[in-house]
């Protein structure tokens, strides 16, 4: 196992910049689905730090011994550390890559890292992408002002709510209300229901307990 550096990539290849508030860094990523991915773990509530390319390691085949770097480190809340492989849904279901991924596997698990293996169609499923790249976008600030914290208030004694009725609560318009639920929600203070459709002001959304 030794360190891999991608900030000097090779020439034929196209690097994906992902701005990770969640790591306080840019993380570099070589194909546009490990940067769709890093919005999952940006926003996955167990997830406390993940870092791609982390380095190099080997493992056996038939014809010897070869190396790969694994896409992700990701390491929970809980400290328990493991390794992501990104892979197009159709090749990750070829006879050869299995092979190849399961001696992957054993390599990975020889130096105490679970290698864990993500596709394409758990990545870009449904809206839930979609939304997080919404989300996304209103990130970055932690300030939480008075008004942030009457919306959280009222979430709380409603118990479900959505953009439009705290919109009619507060007196605002649907686009104000949605970007201050948008910036909660990037906080991790505010969850919503993010898999049936694109975010609106139906969209339920209740305060994380």
């Amino acid at each position: 196992m030794y360190p891999r550096n991608i900030k000097k990539p090779h020439a034929k290849k196209n690097i994906f910049k992902f701005i990770s508030v969640k790591n306080s860094a840019i993380i570099m990523c070589e194909s546009s689905l490990e940067f769709d991915a890093c919005f999952h773990l940006e926003y996955h509530p167990n997830v406390i730090s993940f870092e791609s390319q982390p380095f190099y390691l080997r493992y056996q085949l038939e014809d010897g011994a070869h190396s790969y770097t694994p896409d992700f480190l990701v390491t929970l809340n809980s400290g328990h550390k493991s390794l992501q492989e990104i892979k197009d849904s159709k090749f990750s279901l070829t006879p050869e890559y299995l092979h190849i991924f399961e001696a992957m596997k054993k390599g990975s698990e020889a130096i105490g890292f679970p290698l864990h293996l993500v596709t394409e169609r758990q990545i870009r499923k449904g809206f839930v992408l979609d939304n997080l790249k919404l989300i996304h976008r209103y990130a970055g600030s932690k300030h939480i002002c008075d008004f942030k914290k009457s919306v959280i208030e009222v979430i709380q004694n409603q118990g479900l709510s959505t953009s439009g009725k705290l919109a009619s609560v507060f007196g605002k318009s649907i686009g104000f209300m949605n970007r201050e639920l948008l910036e909660l929600m990037s906080l991790g203070l505010v969850k919503a229901h993010l898999e049936d459709s694109l975010f609106n002001e139906h969209t339920e959304l209740w305060v994380k307990e």
